[in-house]
């Protein structure tokens, strides 16, 4: 009993499948160390302040070489040498860094959000597909089966002498081309099951039984309306805006670098003492310093200089990153206005889908009474039943086709598939 309940398949929903993707995303994870990185560095905006503290230890030897007796190995020669200094820079671009710094966290944990979101949109596409592919894999069963009726339905006809011997060969033909076409489908949808457990953190051959439909629900709004209530919301136009902002702090560092006095804080101490006799001397002695030094730069008021240039170029990427942001707008709101006219052409392709399906099937049942009646032939049934199966299959891709779409306008809108639908009345 226990190999057994061991090898039982694993129930994977799509809510399932995107929490065991999201665990297991490599990408994720590399982003998750770079937003702990910012996060770090965010909570430390102290160290700004922090001053610079250096120490030295040293050692010389001093000796006459070609005068003064010449070369002389004394311990007397040697002198030791210690010093400990700190420096603090104090600068009116210490606040744009500052902020800059809270500024990158806040871009890195909305681009790790949205790498999460992107990623559920993605496996939840995947396993919408899949779900489509078992349907076809069912459609093509069921075709096989009548295939295989028809064809012992001929054999014993033409045993009997009721068909010739081309209707015959036309069902055999037509039951191996059914067999084909299943084995394909297949064989397709275990490698793309394999390739979707793989991203799941699972091996490819784990045993797994999908639990799902594609459940599509007609959706009709007013695509200036979405793009009033959630085009502000969308990641790009939050990063856009957040580009803009970090540019503008980078404006005024360059401004304020290049025409604001600035202050550098130093203190230090350096003692030293000789050796005689392998020992030290007493004749230590040490220096304790300290300076202030107002700095005041000149070179970003003349024009042309690298100083000055510094400043413009800060100011021309500002209005290019405004103009980024209207680019972006732009693409945005032509997405969502053409994922809603798509939805709603969709919408009715799938309406005239369902009345082919029906069609197809019907006309299916009278050919197929025709055949047992001797009044059709085997390659009209034939052809009706692929007819029929084609219908099916085109009914299943619309349906596909609109739940990805579906979930492509809640992308670009930035909220659930869930919260899209109940948004509108």
């Amino acid at each position: 009993m226990a190999a057994l309940a061991a090898a039982a398949p694993m129930t994977l929903t799509r809510e399932k499948a995107v929490e065991m993707a999201l665990e297991n995303s490599i990408d994720l994870q590399k982003q998750f160390i770079d937003l702990n990185n910012a996060e770090y560095a965010a909570h430390r905006l102290w160290s700004e302040f922090f001053p610079g503290i250096s120490t030295s230890l040293g050692l010389r030897y001093g000796t006459p070489l070609l005068g003064g007796g010449g070369f002389q190995g004394s311990a007397e020669n040697l002198n030791y040498t210690a010093s400990v200094g700190l420096s603090l820079p104090l600068s009116s671009s210490l606040s744009p860094a500052m902020r800059i710094t809270r500024l990158a966290y806040q871009t890195k944990l909305a681009d790790y959000e949205n790498a999460r979101r992107l990623l559920g949109i993605d496996i939840s596409e995947t396993f919408y597909s899949l779900i489509a592919e078992r349907e076809t894999l069912s459609l093509l069963s069921g075709t096989r089966a009548l295939a295989e009726r028809q064809l012992e339905k001929s054999r014993t006809s033409f045993r009997n002498g009721l068909v010739g011997e081309l209707a015959y060969l036309q069902s055999q033909l037509s039951a191996e081309t059914a067999h084909l076409d299943f084995s394909r489908a297949e064989a397709s949808y275990a490698d793309n099951l394999g390739n979707f457990l793989v991203l799941l953190g699972l091996e490819q051959d784990t045993p797994v039984t999908l639990e799902g439909e594609i459940a599509i629900t007609r959706f009709e709004a007013d695509p200036d309306a979405l793009i009033r209530e959630y085009l502000n919301s969308r990641p790009d136009i939050i990063k856009a805006r957040r580009e803009i902002e970090r540019l503008e702090l980078v404006q005024q560092q360059k401004a304020r670098d290049g025409r604001v006095p600035s202050l550098n804080l130093q203190a230090g101490w350096q003692g030293g003492s000789s050796a005689q006799g392998g020992g030290i001397r007493g004749d230590f002695s040490d220096t304790l310093s300290g300076s202030l030094t107002l700095n005041i730069p000149l070179e970003s008021i003349f024009p042309g200089t690298k100083a000055n240039q510094a400043v413009r170029a800060a100011n021309t990427d500002v209005e290019k990153a405004r103009l980024d942001l209207k680019n972006t707008e732009n693409e945005a709101m032509t997405a969502i206005r053409s994922l809603a006219t798509n939805l709603r052409n969709s919408w009715l392709s799938i309406e005239i889908a369902r009345l082919r399906v029906t069609l197809a099937e019907r006309t299916y049942e009278l050919t197929e009474q025709g055949f047992q009646n001797g009044a059709v032939e085997a390659l009209a049934l034939e052809d009706n039943r692929n007819k029929m199966t084609e219908a099916r299959q085109q009914l299943l891709d619309g349906q596909l086709a609109y739940k990805k779409m579906m979930l492509e306008l809640s992308s670009a809108l930035n909220i659930d598939e869930a919260d899209l639908v109940r948004s509108v009345p």
